[in-house]
C-alpha cells in the first residue's frame, strides 16, 4: 500500500538541513574533463624541503599505499605538488630524468588505482628566491619548463590536468604574462590536457575580485580552469593559529568567502577549481565550517582538493591522512562526494586506444520513479516552503540547469512563477522551467536544520534525480517519515 501524505501533515512539522547536488562545468566548446567538478586531495610531500634537498628524506612523492587508501575512499582526484628546480635542475635546460623517474613511478601507482592527477608546480611563482618574469627567470625559461613538461605527460592517462603555479603573490604584475606564455608553450604541444591557473594574490577566493578582476588567458583549446585557495582563519593564511573564536570564524564564514569566485566565474562564463581548502580537526564546528564550504563549492558546480593528506604531516592539524589507524573527522566530509568508481580516461586518452571489442550488455541499474502526482505533491511542498523562506528574509540560491549559471530567488507568486536574478538581470521563470535537479538544490537550500518535513523534501527530489547519496543523507534525518518519502517511487 502506498502511504500518501497531505500538505497539511507536511507542514505541520517544524524548524535547518542540507546537502547539495553538483552542477557540471563546461567549456564554450565542449566539456571539461569530469575531474574539474570533483573533490579529492592534495598529496602533499613532494614540494616538502629546500634547496638542497635530499629525497626519501626531506622530500618523496606519493606511494601506492597512498593512493589505495584515497581510491578506497572513492576520491579519485589528486593534487600532486612538485618542485620546478627538482625537476629542471638548470633553467632552459633538459628536464632532471632522475627526478622525473621518481615522478613517473609515483603517477604509475596512481594511474594503477584510477587516481586522476593535477600536477601542481609549486613555486609560488619563483624559481629558487627569484622571481618569474625578471630578467633572473624570464618568461621563457617558464615557458620552457611547461613545454617540456607537458611533452612528457600529454599521454599519461593519469594525468588530467596541468597547474602551471601555485599561490603567486606580491610579484607587481608579472604573473599574467607569465602564466599566458605556459599556456602558449603548453598549447604548442598538447590541445587536450586541462590547464590550471591560479590566481595572484595566494589566489584568494575571498579576494579574487580584487586582485584578479582582469586574470582573463587565453587558451585555443578551451580547457582553462580558474584555481582559486581558500582557508577560514582571520587572515586566510590557513595557518588557524587562533582557536575558533579567536579567528571569528562562523558556520558560514567559508560559503561567504568563496562567494566573489564564485560569482566572477559566473560574471566571466569561466571554470573554476578550490585547489586548497582545509579546516583543524581540534574544534567540531571547524567541521561544520567544511561542511558548508564544501556544499557550497559544490553546487555552485565547483570542484576542488583538500589540504591536505599525505604520509610526512605528523600532528599538523589540517591533515586528513589516518591517525591510529582511524580516519580524521575532515575525511567523513570528503567522503560525501565520493563516486562509486574512477572517471572515464579523457577524451585526449580514449583517442589513443584501440577500438574495444564489444561487450555483453550490462544489466541495467534498478531507478526509481515517482508515483503518478508525487510530483505534483512535492512540488506544492517546495513551493510553500520556498515562499516561507523568503519571507523571513533568507536568501534561496539555485543552479538553473536551463540556463547554465546560478540564480537567486528574489520572489514567488501563487502559481509558482519565479522572480530570479542572474547574469546581473532579473527575469522571470515558470516552476515547470525547473528541472528536478533544480528543485532538488532549491529543496537543499531552503531547508531548516531538525525539520523532518524538509528533509523529506529533499530526500524526495534525490531519490527523483537518482541520487542516492543525498537521499540517504536526508532520509537519515527523516525520522519516522523515511518509508513514506520510499513509498513514493516505484523501481523500474
Amino acid at each position: 500500500m502506498k502511504i500518501t501524505l497531505t500538505l497539511g501533515v507536511w507542514m505541520a512539522l517544524a524548524a535547518t538541513g542540507s546537502s547539495t547536488g553538483r552542477a557540471a562545468q563546461t567549456s564554450r566548446d565542449g566539456p571539461l574533463p569530469p575531474e574539474v567538478g570533483m573533490v579529492g586531495v592534495n598529496l602533499a610531500c613532494g614540494e616538502f624541503g629546500g634547496t638542497p634537498a635530499v629525497f626519501g628524506r626531506t622530500y618523496t612523492y606519493p606511494k601506492k599505499s597512498e593512493f589505495a587508501y584515497w581510491a578506497g575512499k572513492g576520491l579519485y582526484v589528486v593534487r600532486f605538488p612538485f618542485k620546478w628546480q627538482r625537476v629542471q635542475k638548470t633553467l632552459m635546460g633538459d628536464l632532471d630524468e632522475t627526478e622525473m623517474k621518481r615522478i613517473d613511478d609515483s603517477v604509475a601507482s596512481a594511474r594503477a588505482h584510477g587516481i586522476r592527477l593535477l600536477m601542481d608546480m609549486h613555486n609560488y611563482a619563483k624559481y629558487g628566491k627569484n622571481q618569474i618574469g625578471t630578467p633572473e627567470v624570464p618568461n621563457e625559461a617558464f615557458a620552457d619548463a611547461w613545454r617540456r613538461l607537458a611533452e612528457r605527460w600529454k599521454d599519461e592517462p593519469a594525468v588530467f590536468a596541468y597547474g602551471i603555479m601555485n599561490e603567486p603573490h606580491q610579484n607587481n604584475g608579472l604573473w599574467k604574462p607569465a602564466a599566458q606564455a605556459a599556456v602558449d608553450a603548453i598549447r604548442s604541444v598538447d590541445m587536450r590536457t586541462a590547464i590550471f591557473a591560479c590566481g595572484d594574490g595566494w589566489s584568494g577566493a575571498h579576494s579574487w575580485k580584487k586582485i584578479n578582476r582582469d586574470f582573463i588567458l587565453d587558451d585555443p583549446a578551451n580547457q582553462l580552469v580558474y584555481e582559486a585557495h581558500q582557508y577560514f582563519d582571520h587572515d586566510h593564511s590557513g595557518t588557524y593559529r587562533r582557536d575558533y573564536d579567536g579567528e571569528g570564524a562562523t558556520p558560514t564564514c567559508g560559503v561567504e568567502r568563496l562567494r566573489p569566485f564564485a560569482d566572477w566565474l559566473r560574471e566571466h562564463n569561466a571554470r573554476g577549481f578550490i585547489g586548497e581548502f582545509g579546516v583543524p580537526d581540534d574544534d567540531p564546528r571547524w567541521i561544520v565550517v567544511l561542511e558548508n564550504f564544501t556544499r557550497e563549492m559544490q553546487a555552485c558546480g565547483i570542484g576542488g582538493t583538500y589540504w591536505a593528506a599525505g604520509p610526512w604531516w605528523g600532528g599538523y592539524r589540517l591533515s586528513v591522512e589516518p591517525k591510529g589507524g582511524e580516519d580524521r573527522p575532515q575525511t567523513a566530509v570528503l567522503t560525501r562526494y565520493a563516486i562509486a568508481a574512477p572517471p572515464e580516461t579523457t577524451t585526449r586518452v580514449a583517442a589513443r586506444q584501440p577500438t574495444p571489442k564489444p561487450e555483453a550488455p550490462k544489466p541495467r541499474k534498478a531507478t526509481r520513479v515517482p508515483i503518478d502526482g508525487a510530483v505534483a505533491e512535492y512540488d506544492a511542498m517546495l513551493r510553500a516552503r520556498l515562499a516561507e523562506h523568503l519571507a523571513s528574509g533568507a536568501s534561496a540560491d539555485v543552479f538553473l540547469s536551463a540556463l547554465g549559471t546560478r540564480a537567486s530567488v528574489l520572489a514567488i507568486d501563487e502559481t509558482g512563477a519565479l522572480r530570479l536574478s542572474a547574469r546581473g538581470s532579473e527575469m522571470n521563470m515558470n516552476w515547470q522551467r525547473l528541472s528536478l535537479d533544480d528543485r532538488r538544490s532549491l529543496a537543499t537550500n531552503t531547508a531548516r536544520e531538525g525539520n523532518e518535513a524538509d528533509h523529506c523534501i529533499v530526500a524526495f527530489y534525490a531519490l527523483a534525480c537518482n541520487d542516492e547519496q543525498t537521499a540517504h543523507e536526508a532520509l537519515t534525518h527523516c525520522g519516522n517519515l523515511a518509508s513514506a518519502v520510499e513509498g513514493f517511487f516505484h523501481v523500474e
